[in-house]
């Protein structure tokens, strides 16, 4: 199998038939044009009558399942029976092709297996093995035999679907990333336009688990779409729906909770009690509010950080308004102390920074003059390579003389305590 891998891989079908599937040798071409698209079909190898055509076709052609399949009709009157390879090189794809003609004698029913020439699918490998004939075998190999192995390796449900659903608009979804990558001017915002339904599509979810407002969450998703049209490459091979899906679910919960939510939550808290809320809802609807209080009981029995977390999660997300006056936010809201310190803040955060300077002067030079760096005491914080690079050294070695001048620190701060 990795003889056939190798082959597939370098496009190499002639020689994949010919050599290692034991098929016969055959020559001859076939142009035709389908939806104003001119395609030449190299006929490479045959048995029994039976034939197998390649076509070297740009990445475009090879997301539409419909050109394919009105392809496949226009030579089906030339070559009865046969496969189809599609093969295109930048980037290095193959569609393998086949039609069954049905009982009635005038409908194809049509089997398509796309994948990246590189990693074809193990099953698909395993299958294509059984279009070997033997020299042993060769005499007693018919038509029926011949289709009988086809049939056995191709009529199956493909592993992977690399077709896009809208063929137009991935098209020109192609077209764009390649201007974008070439840096022509507007073709990025062009871009970004043209895939907004996909950020209204994932802004949904927004909607759904934060309530938030429609447009305020398709503005969110299209920091998401941004991102990766940033990032994306259309030498790749993919499209850009599959690849900018996961940057946008990233954004989408990055940014969605804090926008959404008044009181802000780190994001591991966002991650595990928001999900647990949602289900306790549906418990709650479902079996009444007896049994949600059961299921939460047993979660937080013997959790006591648990309980606490989850108790502080739901008063920040009760939280609705700040700025209402008939909101009980907002009279606890007006409580708070101020952000501006007082004077006797100012006095005690003096007098702290005294005793942590006075602390480090009773370091070694070398551990005093490092913490002062990396804390920014004498100016701005520097890293640890920053600080290495000056002395000579790699930043971990910055990094242990630090642990070990902290250390120092701490356990004076605790005898100045």
């Amino acid at each position: 199998m990795k003889e056939l891998a190798t082959y597939l891989a370098d496009h190499r079908f002639a020689e994949l038939f010919r050599e290692e599937l034991g098929w016969d040798r055959c020559a001859g071409s076939l142009a035709t044009t389908v939806d104003d698209r001119r395609l030449v079909f190299d006929v490479i190898a045959h048995k029994r009558g039976l034939q197998v055509l390649q076509c070297a076709a740009h990445r475009q052609i090879l997301l539409n399942r419909g050109l394919l399949r009105r392809a496949q009709r226009a030579i089906e009157s030339r070559f009865h029976e046969h496969i189809v390879i599609w093969c295109c090189d930048h980037p290095p794809k193959q569609v393998w092709q086949w039609a069954l003609r049905m009982d009635d004698g005038r409908r194809l029913r049509h089997r398509e297996h796309p994948f990246f020439s590189a990693t074809p699918p193990p099953a698909f490998l395993a299958r294509l093995v059984g279009l070997r004939c033997s020299l042993e075998e060769e005499a007693d190999v018919s038509i029926i035999d011949a289709l009988r192995r086809v049939r056995a390796a191709l009529d199956v449900s493909a592993e992977q679907n690399l077709f896009a659903r809208w063929p137009k608009f991935a098209e020109r979804s192609d077209e764009l990333a390649v201007a974008m990558s070439n840096g022509e001017p507007g073709a990025f915002d062009e871009f970004v336009l043209l895939h907004r339904p996909l950020a209204r599509h994932y802004s949904k979810w927004l909607q759904h688990a934060y309530r938030m407002d429609a447009e305020e969450a398709e503005q969110i998703a299209m920091i998401g779409v941004m991102i990766a049209a940033r990032r994306f490459n259309p030498e790749r091979g993919l499209q850009f729906s599959t690849y900018a899906c996961y940057w946008i679910r990233q954004v989408c919960q990055r940014v969605g909770p804090d926008t959404a939510l008044l009181i802000r939550l780190p994001a591991h808290i966002v991650q595990r009690f928001f999900p647990l809320r949602r289900r306790l809802g549906r418990v709650r609807l479902q079996f009444g509010p007896a049994r949600a209080n059961e299921e939460l009981e047993s979660r937080y029995l013997n959790n006591e950080r648990f309980y606490r977390q989850w108790l502080g999660f739901e008063r920040a997300v009760a939280v609705r308004s700040l700025s209402d006056r008939r909101e009980c936010e907002y009279r606890q809201a007006r409580r708070l102390s101020q952000d501006t310190p007082t004077p006797a803040d100012e006095c005690l955060s003096h007098e702290r920074d005294q005793i942590v300077r006075a602390a480090v002067e009773q370091l070694q030079p070398r551990d005093a003059r490092f913490v002062r760096l990396r804390y920014g005491m004498d100016g701005l914080p520097q890293t640890l390579e920053e600080i290495g690079r000056a002395d000579g050294i790699t930043r971990e070695r910055v990094r242990q003389i630090l642990e070990r001048a902290e250390g120092r620190l701490r356990a004076l701060l605790h005898k100045h305590a």
